[in-house]
């Protein structure tokens, strides 16, 4: 059941719409009042702030299952709702809303039908706004967010401030599962990808969104599915009883749900097994599919994070164009170009994404499920948008936020497998603090953008730790190792010049420790590598009684080099130079090989 919240200035309008949403739908609702607004900044500024502050003593959960009733006398055209164009206060205060809560589903109220007819910001109010809004705003799905963004952007005046705002535009997407926990998983990959995404938990929300004949979605287009191959929806049997219907039957689905038929790239997730009567039947349907051009993918659980699962289902490298499109968007301008843009992110959006972050920092601290950490990243995601990565140091807390969070969703679920892709995000991280680093100072532009990779990968590190990930923290400590050898060599005089001396010794110690079996190999190659040495330079190690030395042919040096290696002692004493220096280094090599490979098995052991 939906939370309704009541935005208005009239206190009478409030309390009436209150009794008739109890009275009529049983729905709880809340009253926000809306503080007098002058046609100013200020004003509007300190309105918004009086409005968050309302809604902090609400759990994000409820948040997140809300709808809002907004009353701000909006008698315009949706084309007024961008925050940025100071022409109507009140469609400023609407627009802003709707950005600094993406949760909440967002209705404009007024007494005039407007003369467009986009109902994501329109309803009847006394007659359907309790059955109109099912579906979860939480990645767009009807396009508020968006449209807002293309108002923006395509206002003359602040084109060039906002040319970085990325819009969905690649289309719509549908996750549907009968586990909340993986359609919110599923719908936020495919947010990150570029799509909007509807969120489908029940078999309500199917007839309404993927029937042809549904009202609400004859204009809807689906381009991309999430979907389980095994659906048990809980209100099926009363949404349907005039028989008995198999979701699990994927062309009974279609046949039920043709706007399926039409996307172009569907994901069945499934845990893979043959214990239904059709399973057969469905996987010839699936090559059926295939023939009519549909790309078809099954991914199975558990899956192995986030990445993981856009790997298996050819959807990674679409996600890096995505990416690669924003961060090219993102790419200062040239030295002595001047633009009205300026080279940081607009006031209003600062503030709106300083919100935003602030409440993602409470749901990380507060998360108890899976869909919880999905909100506070979806929510950094946003503020990252919004800032376009031109104010340095609060889009950095943003990625660091968003990172934490999906890493947190991660651990938390137990449709993951225990081994958790971390190549890939390692990668991002790096990709998306040196697009931050490009706004630095370029005196300062290497040192930030480390100090910014370390920090981030820190935090990341912790939670591993936190949830047991041995594994995924050691190839975390192992980059952290990485960038600390490259900020050491940054240091100011002799700090320096010791650490140029001492850095591939660095680097070989620890390239070896962040992977055992290439310490092996090392353990294995270096007493090999001596006994060669050793044998070319005919080492003399003393004679027998008979005058024949102690060591003699190509496989004497050798072994003699592993029991030199491993027990640090010869068989004989060296007899000349050469071979004493040679002993020497075999075993100064050899004891700090031995040391340090011991402590660190003992280290992995302990920990596991």
């Amino acid at each position: 059941m939906k939370t309704f919240f009541i935005l208005s200035y009239s206190s009478f309008w409030s309390a009436a719409l209150k009794r008739y949403l109890w009275w009529v739908h049983k729905t709880e609702s809340h009253i926000v009042n809306i503080p007098p607004i002058e046609d100013s900044d200020s004003s509007l500024l300190i309105s918004l702030e009086q409005i968050c502050q309302s809604f902090e003593k609400f759990h994000h959960q409820i948040m997140r299952e809300s709808v809002a009733i907004l009353d701000v006398g909006l008698y315009e055209e949706s084309s007024s709702l961008n925050p940025l164009r100071r022409t109507n206060i009140f469609a400023q205060l609407a627009s802003m809303l709707s950005l600094a809560y993406p949760e909440i589903r967002w209705v404009f109220y007024s007494m005039k039908t407007p003369s467009d007819s986009h109902s994501w910001y329109w309803a009847e109010i006394f007659e359907s706004v309790s059955r109109n809004f099912i579906f979860s705003s939480m990645f767009d799905s009807i396009g508020l967010r968006n449209l807002i963004r293309s108002n923006i952007k395509q206002d003359p005046e602040l084109k060039e401030l906002v040319m970085y705002l990325q819009e969905r535009n690649k289309g719509i997407s549908a996750a549907i599962d009968d586990e909340e926990t993986y359609a919110y998983l599923h719908g936020y990959l495919s947010y990150k990808m570029g799509y909007r995404s509807f969120i489908l938990t029940t078999h309500e929300m199917m007839d309404k969104l993927l029937k042809k004949d549904s009202e609400f979605s004859k204009n809807i287009q689906i381009n991309l599915t999430f979907e389980d191959m095994f659906l048990n929806f809980p209100d099926s049997d009363f949404l349907d009883r005039t028989r008995v219907l198999h979701f699990s039957d994927l062309e009974e689905r279609d046949e039920k749900y043709e706007k399926l038929k039409d996307a172009q790239k569907r994901i069945f997730v499934t845990v893979g097994h043959k214990y239904i009567n059709w399973y057969y039947k469905n996987r010839n349907y699936m090559d059926f599919l295939r023939t009519q051009a549909e790309k078809i993918k099954i991914v199975y659980k558990p899956s192995g994070g986030i990445y993981n699962i856009l790997e298996n289902s050819e959807l990674l490298r679409e996600y890096w164009k995505w990416r690669n499109e924003e961060w090219k968007a993102a790419k200062p301008f040239p030295a002595g170009v001047e633009t009205r843009g300026g080279h940081s992110a607009p006031g209003r959006l600062l503030v709106i994404a300083e919100s935003l972050i602030n409440r993602a920092e409470n749901i990380f601290h507060k998360a108890e499920t899976v869909p919880d950490c999905i909100h506070g990243a979806t929510l950094s995601l946003e503020a990252q948008e919004l800032l376009g990565y031109r104010t340095p140091t609060t889009c950095l807390e943003a990625i660091a936020l968003r990172h934490k969070l999906e890493v947190k969703a991660e651990c938390m679920f137990y449709g993951m497998e225990h081994n958790i892709d971390v190549k890939n995000r390692i990668k991002e991280i790096e990709k998306e603090v040196d697009v931050v680093a490009q706004w630095f100072n370029p005196k300062v532009k290497k040192r930030a953008s480390l100090n910014a990779k370390m920090g981030i990968i820190t935090d990341v590190m912790r939670i591993f730790k936190d949830f047991a990930q041995f594994d995924e923290e050691e190839q975390c400590l192992c980059y952290f190792r990485k960038l600390n050898r490259r900020w050491s060599l940054m240091q100011p005089g002799i700090k320096s010049i010791f650490s140029w001396v001492t850095f591939p010794i660095r680097w070989y110690v620890e390239t070896l420790v962040g992977s055992l079996p290439l310490f092996i190999l090392a353990l294995l190659s270096w007493p090999l590598s001596l006994g060669v040495l050793s044998w070319l330079i005919k080492a003399d190690f003393g004679k027998v009684n008979s005058g024949k030395p102690i060591i003699d042919g190509f496989y004497s040096h050798i072994t003699h080099a592993y029991i030199a290696f491993f027990g640090l002692q010869t068989s004989g004493f060296p007899a000349d130079p050469k071979t004493k220096i040679l002993i020497v280094i075999t075993i100064l090599i050899g004891f700090v090989h031995l040391g340090i490979f011991i402590s660190h098995l003992y280290t992995l052991i302990t920990r596991k």
